[in-house]
């Protein structure tokens, strides 16, 4: 018998799970559940899009796993409506950053197995790089997140400790691939090109080396080298970065990322 899901809220990350379950055939639309207790309406409609079942807060009891599909900072706030309904034997997957396995049971009933995931906005489309920890969690319900995440992307099992770097290499980067390929599209257009084909060049560039990396085991540092002519175009844009920086901006950005991170835990469960 096919597992049954609760989604809590109805965002984004929500329709991007039940898009990719459904599509890949891994969890049947109608064993999906939409539930958003402060605003029923809005799982009435996302039923409505992605096909899947909804209901009230009570339902949560039927299902198998719970995703937590709101906002880390509504978690406390949120989520006493739908933990009064839950049970011993049930799993509750979260994809909220910040909160601890601790502060997530510390509002659950005893028995309810948490396993804490890092996955990034591309769930949307089946390519998902997620990070898990399945810290205390029976063996059969880390199968469960694997079987969900895995079928939506790649799944790392790592430290608990760990899902800060999480975070930083994988959660919140695509937002830094876009920022390069904006400053590199601004650059392109203040250099006299036009916008349209600017960013329809860098786009597709983006989507053309993300496709050879895949194809390819090798490193980055060799997939670059391979197009950097001694002296030619690329070694010159290339050691003008290196020169600026890049390297150092970078690894400060992934460090501001990992410290706001343990930061938010804390604030949020004031």
């Amino acid at each position: 018998m096919a597992e049954k899901i609760a989604l809590l809220g109805c965002g984004f990350m929500a329709g991007a799970i039940a898009k990719g379950l459904v599509e890949k055939n891994v969890i049947p639309a109608e064993n999906i559940i939409a539930i958003n207790d402060h605003n029923p309406t809005s799982a009435e409609n996302f039923a409505a899009k992605y096909g899947t079942s909804c209901g009230a807060a009570e339902t949560v009891a039927e299902a198998d796993a719970v995703i937590t599909c709101f906002k880390p900072q509504n978690y406390k706030t949120a989520m006493p409506a739908y933990a009064r309904h839950m049970h011993s034997g049930q799993l509750l997957i979260s994809i909220m950053a910040g909160l601890t396995t601790r502060d997530i049971k510390s509002l659950l009933p005893e028995g309810v197995d948490v396993i804490r995931t890092m996955p990034n906005m591309a769930l949307a489309v089946g390519l998902s790089a997620t990070g898990y920890s399945p810290k205390g969690a029976t063996a059969e319900h880390k199968a469960l997140c694997e079987k969900i995440f895995g079928s939506l992307g790649v799944i790392s099992e790592v430290p608990e400790e760990d899902l800060t770097g999480v975070t930083a290499i994988a959660g919140s980067s695509p937002a830094y691939f876009y920022y390069l390929a904006e400053s590199m599209i601004k650059a392109a257009v203040e250099a006299g090109m036009d916008e349209d084909a600017a960013r329809m060049l860098c786009k597709q560039a983006f989507i053309g080396t993300a496709e050879l990396w895949k194809n390819d085991d090798a490193p980055p540092e060799e997939m670059r080298r391979r197009i950097t002519s001694a002296k030619g175009t690329t070694d010159a844009a290339i050691r003008t970065m290196e020169a600026g920086g890049m390297a150092n901006i970078v690894a400060e950005g992934m460090k501001a990322c990992r410290e706001r991170f343990v930061e938010m835990g804390i604030e949020m469960m004031k």
